[in-house]
């Protein structure tokens, strides 16, 4: 079931994060599947869930951070 009110909304929302808000508030599409087809969004793109930084790569960053606003060339 391929709604055309759906398919008008894809082609005026450009972002990829923007398209994967709208998977499950699509009333009349029973699965996620078919929801994330539709929108031309990866099923594995939309279930991924991005793993924490740790407190060493935290302060790794920073320090790479504090070294290049000191020396920026």
């Amino acid at each position: 079931m391929e709604l055309d009110w759906l398919k008008k909304r894809v082609q005026t929302t450009g972002a990829v994060t923007e398209r994967m808000e709208l998977v499950e508030s699509i009333v009349g599409v029973p699965s996620v599947r078919a929801q994330c087809r539709l929108l031309s969004v990866s099923r594995r793109g939309y279930y991924y869930e991005g793993c924490p930084e740790t407190p060493e790569n935290l302060r790794l960053k920073r320090r790479i951070d504090e070294l290049h606003l000191r020396h920026p060339v």
